[in-house]
């Protein structure tokens, strides 16, 4: 496997990657918040409702292939729910595991804290079902953990259109 890039070159790739979506009409760029101390703070900042914001959670799982990377797009406010992503993958709920933060930055170039739902290639990505009720959703921005990608959601489908909808939130 070659080397990931550098946290620096991925945030620069990140940023070119927004850019040629812009170009191509696509909705979505990246914007600065600093200084946050809570999800509310951060969404005051950005000018939106907690609701719209959202984290990418990595999970990971063993195959015969060896170690594979889960992406789950999620309302920040929510608890990824393991078994529900282990059963929409058709795997054995007791190998899914978070993943941890080298093997995170190794498949995606991110470090974590600041996954974005995209521009990246996990083994499966994931998107809560109740994502696509926001016409813009605001999520992890790469490197720059000041940065976050707005975005309408329903440009995950269009440009992976693999990605499984569902329920994947622990209930309260």
């Amino acid at each position: 496997m070659s080397e990931s890039p550098s946290e620096e070159t991925a945030a620069e790739l990140f940023d070119c990657y927004i850019q040629d979506l812009q170009s191509a009409g696509k909705k979505a760029e990246l914007v600065q918040a600093s200084g946050v101390t809570s999800l509310e703070d951060l969404a005051q900042k950005l000018g939106c409702d907690v609701a719209q914001l959202h984290k990418t959670v990595c999970l990971n799982y063993k195959d015969e292939q060896g170690r594979k990377l889960v992406a789950v797009v999620v309302p920040a406010t929510g608890r990824v729910d393991m078994a529900k992503v282990a059963n929409a993958l058709g795997v054995n709920p007791k190998g899914m595991k978070s993943a941890q933060p080298d093997f995170i930055t190794e498949q995606t170039g991110f470090v974590p804290g600041g996954i974005p739902p995209i521009g990246f290639d996990p083994s499966a990505r994931l998107l809560d079902s109740r994502t696509l009720a926001h016409e813009t959703i605001f999520a992890g921005g790469g490197n720059n953990l000041n940065s976050y990608t707005k975005m309408d959601p329903k440009l995950l489908i269009e440009l992976y259109p693999d990605t499984i909808q569902g329920n994947f939130l622990q209930e309260s």
